[in-house]
């Protein structure tokens, strides 16, 4: 849904919103790792 909205309300193009989102999905692993890091 929110996909829909950036790309046609905003005009931002499709693969920038694409690549933003796989982006965010593609580092949440590398977080978990870090916050244990930091923890100990």
């Amino acid at each position: 849904m929110l996909n829909r909205v950036i790309i046609s309300e905003l005009a931002f193009p499709a693969l920038l919103v694409v690549g933003g989102l796989a982006f965010e999905q593609l580092m949440a692993p590398s977080r978990v790792l870090f916050g244990n890091i930091s923890d100990s």
